[in-house]
């Protein structure tokens, strides 16, 4: 579930992250509990099944979006939708999972940049 309470704190505050990191895969993968929390780079999932019409984005206008998951379709769609939020600028990275659990990696399979800066494709 898309929860931006502390984002919408700090920019309360007057605080402007440099990076908002969104995971697509949250609670589906068992990765996320083991990604560190960097409280100068709010992070927050939007699951699999949440409806984006319904997510409120409001509170990225602005601000630096980086979207990742596995799924490239869910990843694309949450990244359109930040821009339409007016997100100043969205990363897009989709990445594969191979092993489970600390022996897990995530390689990267593509990037797609709002600014046409950071585009990839793997081969």
């Amino acid at each position: 579930m898309f929860d931006d309470r502390n984002l919408r704190n700090m920019r309360m505050l007057g605080a402007v992250p440099f990076m908002v990191h969104i995971d697509t895969d949250a609670g589906t993968r068992g990765h996320d509990r083991l990604w560190p929390f960097d409280p100068d780079q709010p992070s927050t999932p939007i699951g699999p099944q949440e409806n984006l019409t319904r997510v409120d984005l409001r509170s990225l206008v602005g601000l630096f979006v980086k979207v990742a998951g596995c799924d490239e379709a869910r990843v694309m769609a949450v990244a359109k939708a930040c821009r339409r939020a007016k997100a100043a600028r969205v990363v897009a990275v989709v990445h594969e999972q191979r092993g489970e659990g600390r022996d897990a990696t995530y390689p990267i399979i593509k990037v797609a940049d709002t600014e046409g800066v950071l585009t990839w494709q793997s081969t």
